[in-house]
């Protein structure tokens, strides 16, 4: 969790600090791929566009999908945050949204395809944080921690107005508000209820609340423990339970009349909420199995519902009395690794936990943004084999082997890469793959492991290769004549270690030696390129004797931050380095290689990049929600 948070930390400094937001990409940039990338733990809907919200300060802060056509749904746009996003509200076509460090964005939805932010409103919350707000007319209600309620007039959403602070209710977590009513539910404690008139809060009483809360009228509907309670406040300071309702929670109003919830063995109630007081269950509609619900809402009848297994949003109609499914659009969990295909495809990978994902993504075209052409998701055995390093893409390697893609040592069919099939199942994820001629060499945390793919689809495992003692954590590999080039980043440990592999069968350790720090490395002639992982350097290591490897220097300037992968192409470096992009240095003098230029998108997202390729004069560089191309070697 610490490694997680200040890499979030990180890339929330860089995006303040770096590149103004939207910056025009680097030179030779040919076009970019905005992909539906992030959590998306949060849904709303308006006017046959969903909002999803993945609370990411490195990828989309709200997916936007286009859910016109039941049947063929789009994303249509991905917008960046501003910290964490949390559940918002609309007033007319702008969409208020609280973020953890940034306060309050607001963002103009009138064309959902161009959302653009209008401004955030920062307040001196400790570090601008926002955790709920609610809009009742022209008023908008926002708390936080420590920050007590603010009240602000939002009838010109672009100058809105703070007309009033009320700093006696402190950490507010949820805000609820409906024709004058107000519930302020703090972190600890009870409950306030309330009403507001001319921007004065008056409260009536404190009530304990728990689960989710919403107001209908002068309902107010809880939902605790599998129970639906509903709590007549037309008297706040003498509420009321009017019903209770066991085994089901509201999800959102199907009619103006009409209120969908969750009930159990996966199935969908409606309630007829002509009365809030008094909902009357109409009948019944069952989900389809397989499905794991999040977040749902419902827009002109169609249920749209975060399917937390797959990762997906899952479309279904109502009007049956199962509910049956439309599309369903994928959704990319975490930063992820990248191969390409020979057809103008390209395939994205992730694991997260235990589960790993390979897409397909379709380059062709001219499109902004692309869903997903294909998905297929595998399991690993054991938990032993799910690991991380730095974060989940490090060991989520993919390799193409002419119609064949190594997902760490599985083997999928990519004859049809909109119908990828497992030839050979994934037993162990990897974090780097190396392949030269028709052996394939795998870091794979406790283990190097070596493939020969020259019978592929087999999987014909020549050997495999484990260091002694503690604190083995093989995160990257290099191949050379004979030779394989390891790195091993262990929590007490950091070094290379040279390994003959003449006889893949019986891997023999020839040398080894401590390194500052890095994951990864490249070769070229008998220097071993290391970049570092995390605070900046190049490493170079001199294996012209692999008996007796020796770190040269470290060259600053090279690496600002950190790299996750690392390759040589036709005398030039390519290396990633955290959110300042793609780095090329020149290797004419090898002992002091030189950097000449450096590609980065468009960094109104960030530009964070996990991994790259270069094919047939383009560099193709897969960043949080992006797949950015230029062209090189011009």
């Amino acid at each position: 969790m610490k490694i997680r948070y200040a890499l979030s930390m990180l890339a929330l400094t860089t995006l303040l600090l770096g590149r103004p937001a939207g910056a025009d990409p680097s030179s030779a940039w040919q076009r970019a791929i905005h992909f539906p990338a992030g959590p998306a733990d949060g849904l709303a809907a308006r006017d046959g566009y969903v909002y999803a919200l993945s609370g990411w300060t490195r990828g989309d802060a709200v997916l936007i999908f286009d859910v016109r056509d039941p049947a063929a749904p789009r994303f249509v746009h991905g917008f960046p945050g501003r910290g964490y996003v949390r559940g918002g509200a609309f007033k007319d076509s702008v969409y208020y949204l609280p973020a953890i460090y940034w306060s309050v964005m607001t963002i103009d939805v009138a064309e959902p395809e161009r959302a653009r932010l209008l401004r955030s409103l920062f307040f001196n919350f400790p570090v601008g944080d926002v955790a709920s707000l609610a809009v009742d007319g022209d008023r908008l209600y926002v708390g936080g921690r420590g920050g007590g309620l603010r009240i602000l007039d939002i009838t010109n959403p672009e100058t809105p107005l703070l007309v009033a602070h009320h700093p006696q209710f402190g950490f507010l977590n949820q805000i609820v508000a409906a024709d004058g009513l107000l519930i302020l539910r703090p972190q600890r404690g009870e409950s306030i209820l309330a009403t507001v008139a001319d921007d004065q809060v008056q409260e009536h009483g404190r009530i304990q609340l728990g689960g989710q809360i919403r107001l209908l009228g002068s309902a107010l509907y809880e939902t605790i423990r599998n129970e639906w309670i509903v709590r007549d406040l037309a008297n706040p300071a003498e509420p009321e339970v009017s019903e209770r309702i066991a085994g089901f929670s509201p999800i959102g109003l199907l009619a103006p009349d009409q209120m969908l919830a969750a009930g159990p063995d996966q199935t969908l109630t409606v309630f007829d909420v002509s009365n809030p007081l008094q909902p009357v269950r109409q009948r019944d509609i069952a989900l389809p199995p397989g499905v794991t619900p999040g977040n749902a809402v419902i827009d002109n009848g169609t249920l749209v519902v975060s399917d937390r297994s797959r990762i997906s949003l899952r479309l279904f109609d109502l009007s049956g009395d199962t509910a049956r499914q439309t599309a369903e659009r994928f959704i990319m969990r975490n930063a992820g690794n990248l191969a390409l295909a020979a057809d103008g495809h390209a395939f994205l990978s992730y694991a997260q936990g235990m589960d790993t994902t390979v897409f397909t993504l379709d380059l062709a075209g001219d499109e902004a943004t692309a869903d997903f052409a294909a998905r297929l998701g595998q399991q690993v055995a054991s938990r032993d084999d799910a690991y991380g390093v730095h974060d989940t893409h490090n060991a989520a390697a993919i390799a193409r082997v002419g119609n064949y893609l190594l997902n760490g040592d599985g083997v999928l069919d990519i004859s049809n890469p909109l119908q990828p099939q497992v030839v050979q199942p994934i037993r162990r994820v990897a974090s780097e793959i190396a392949i030269r001629g028709h052996l394939a060499a795998l870091a794979q945390s406790d283990r190097l492991t070596l493939l020969d793919v020259s019978k592929l689809p087999e999987r014909v495992v020549l050997g495999e290769y484990r260091p002694e003692g503690e604190g083995v954590h093989l995160t990257g590999v290099a191949l050379g004549e004979g030779l394989a080039f390891l790195v091993n980043h262990s929590r007490g440990l950091r070094q290379v270690e040279v390994l003959d592999i003449r006889d893949p069968a019986n891997p023999q350790p020839l040398g080894r030696c401590e390194i500052p720090q890095g994951i990864v490395a490249a070769l070229h002639e008998n220097l071993l390129y290391v970049p570092a992982s995390g605070s900046g350097g190049m490493t170079l290591v001199d294996v012209a004797d692999p008996a007796a490897p020796k770190v040269l220097k470290t060259l600053p300037g090279l690496v600002d931050t950190g790299s996750y992968r690392i390759r040589v192409h036709e005398g030039k470096l390519y290396y990633t380095d955290s959110m300042r992009g793609i780095r090329v240095a020149d290797l004419a003098d090898p002992l002091n290689p030189v950097l000449i230029e450096t590609h980065v998108g468009t960094t109104a997202h960030s530009a964070s990049y996990t991994d790259f390729e270069i094919r047939d004069g383009k560099l193709y560089g897969l960043r949080y929600s992006h797949l950015d191309i230029w062209s090189v070697g011009e």
